[in-house]
């Protein structure tokens, strides 16, 4: 509408369209819905690092079928034998990734093996599966594009997800319109996007997010921020009396530790 130039968009899981973009050479603008296929599309120089923007987060849920006819009503419900839970192909889709990572993170994903049924390349093929009652339920995210009238979100305990989803977003290094890609960037990180986000059940950077009480916090920083970061951390100490342990390096250096740790 503000510029007249027509958008083509295209859906699939992250990993399949990081594939598509390299394999084509094209496309302009990516779209990831986690820091690792980001990363891993930059490691690839698939992308402009310097265009790398941040937009939006989910909130973690287990969905099934209205009526919840297998009544899961925690996590580990999903470890009872007999539970079919659909999955995307990790290898393809960022939730499903995400996916084995919660259950390992909760000590649940050996008991859950036999469970997990990996229908198709992308989260919304889990999601159909679903509709049809093919599976008992999927791990997913507690968005507002879904039908209501088929499905039902349980909450996840928020002490129990390592992290929430984070989608972040890119021009793409294959780009022939790089102008034209960063205007569109652009309005993906406006504030009139941002309220189109939260109205559809996405978290954004100036939402409210719901805190575990703690006595002290860790972040991994990437060094180029140290100074900002520190006082940032010392006012929230001040402000919260919870300790903020701080750790700088590359935020390569800082992932590995994160996942070590």
């Amino acid at each position: 509408k503000n510029t007249g130039t027509k958008v083509n968009v295209y859906f699939q899981g992250s990993g399949t369209l990081l594939d598509a973009m390299e394999y084509y050479k094209g496309g302009d603008i990516y779209v990831a819905t986690s820091p690792e296929y980001m990363a891993m599309a930059e490691s690839k120089k698939a992308i402009y690092s310097d265009t790398i923007r941040p937009l939006f987060f989910m909130n973690p849920a287990i969905i099934v079928p209205l009526g919840n006819p297998k009544k899961i009503t925690k996590l580990e419900d999903l470890a009872k034998p007999g539970i079919k839970i659909g999955i995307c192909e990790p290898e393809n889709c960022a939730t499903g990734t995400y996916v084995r990572r919660l259950l390992s993170a909760n000590n649940l994903l050996s008991n859950s093996e036999n469970n997990l049924f990996y229908v198709g390349t992308s989260y919304k093929d889990a999601i159909e599966s679903l509709y049809k009652e093919e599976i008992d339920a999927v791990i997913g995210w507690e968005v507002f594009d879904l039908d209501p009238k088929k499905i039902e979100f349980i909450a996840l305990n928020v002490e129990k997800t390592p992290q929430m989803g984070f989608v972040m977003a890119g021009v793409s290094s294959y780009t022939k319109n790089r102008r034209e890609a960063e205007e569109f960037l652009n309005i993906l990180i406006s504030p009139e996007l941002r309220t189109t986000y939260s109205r559809w059940g996405f978290v954004t950077m100036d939402s409210p997010i719901e805190t575990v009480k703690t006595k002290e916090i860790t972040a991994f920083i990437g060094s180029v921020s140290m100074p900002a970061m520190e006082e940032a951390g010392e006012a929230f100490e001040r402000k919260t009396g919870i300790k903020v342990n701080l750790h700088f390096g590359g935020s390569g250096t800082m992932l590995s530790k994160m996942k070590m740790s």
